[in-house]
This record gives C-alpha cells, sequence and structure tokens, in this order.
C-alpha cells in the first residue's frame, strides 16, 4: 500500500461496507491491515501507516422486547420446568436489567421487604476475564422497584439455596 493514503483505506472499507460485509468483518480487516502497516512502518517499509483512521464501528442491532405474551409464556416454562434460573429470568423480564448488571448482583443488594434492588455493580469481560466492577456510569448506579412476583421469586430462590 505504498502511496496509500487515510482516504484510500478508508474507501476500502466503505466499499467492504457496501458489498454486505459484516462491520465485525470489516473491523478484522481493518486490525489486520493496521497490525501489518504497523509492522511496515517499523521495518523501514513505508513512511507511515495509512490505516491509522477509525475502524468502522457495528451498528448497535436494534433490540426487540418480548410483548407482555412472550414474556408471560418464557416465565411460565421456566417454572414449569423447574429451571434454577428462574429468579434470575423474572429479575430481567420485570426490572429490564442489563446482563452485567444481573450478573454482578448480590444479597446484599436486595431488600425484599421494601421490594428493591440497588444497581451498583456490573459483570464485565476484561482481557478474556471476567470480573465486578462498579458500573460504567454515576447514572448506572441506582434503586430499582421489584414487583410482587419478582419478590416471590427471589425469595423462593433464597429459601432453596439456603437449604
Amino acid at each position: 500500500m505504498t502511496g496509500g493514503t487515510p482516504a484510500h483505506v478508508r474507501g476500502l472499507y466503505r466499499e467492504k461496507l457496501d458489498s454486505g460485509l459484516a462491520p465485525a468483518t470489516v473491523r478484522k480487516i481493518h486490525s489486520t491491515l493496521h497490525k501489518s502497516l504497523s509492522q511496515a512502518v517499523a521495518d523501514g517499509l513505508v513512511p507511515r501507516n495509512a490505516a491509522d483512521v477509525e475502524a468502522p464501528r457495528p451498528a448497535p442491532k436494534e433490540m426487540r422486547p418480548l410483548c407482555e405474551a412472550e414474556a408471560n409464556a418464557f416465565l411460565q416454562a421456566a417454572r414449569t420446568s423447574g429451571d434454577r434460573f428462574e429468579a434470575l429470568y423474572v429479575l430481567a423480564v420485570t426490572t429490564g436489567l442489563r446482563r452485567g448488571e444481573l450478573l454482578g448482583l448480590r444479597w446484599d443488594d436486595l431488600d425484599l421487604e421494601r421490594g428493591t434492588i440497588r444497581v451498583g455493580r456490573s459483570l464485565v469481560r476484561e482481557g478474556g476475564r471476567h470480573k465486578v466492577g462498579e458500573t460504567k456510569t454515576r447514572r448506572g448506579r441506582r434503586q430499582v422497584n421489584l414487583t410482587p412476583r419478582t419478590v416471590n421469586a427471589l425469595e423462593a430462590h433464597r429459601k432453596r439455596q439456603l437449604e
């Protein structure tokens, strides 16, 4: 790519996206090209890395929440099958907490008498490992009210854990 410019690289990315490649695939192309050109610069083969441009960002996937009938069918299936994650599913459906927030919860975050939950931690992936850390923003730290159904599911789950 001697003589290539950042504009050429951005044009390549645009062509790949327009041809139907997934943004994640184009990001992999970017990563490979950037690393290769960085090595070429280090070896004195090219004067600069034309791939020092912003990698294409994948468009966020459109989220479609479950309708009430779907949510009820899902929770009914979990209940009748005796799924050990039933309380987690009820909590997820009734609160809308993110996956990492749900997995970062501890029993001391819950006040079942008041029917509230304090969200302050999240399970995150760092360097190929999972760890519990604070939520990304202050707005992420919040109190959420629980439905009676959720409180009942959590109480039943806690009772099973203590047996």
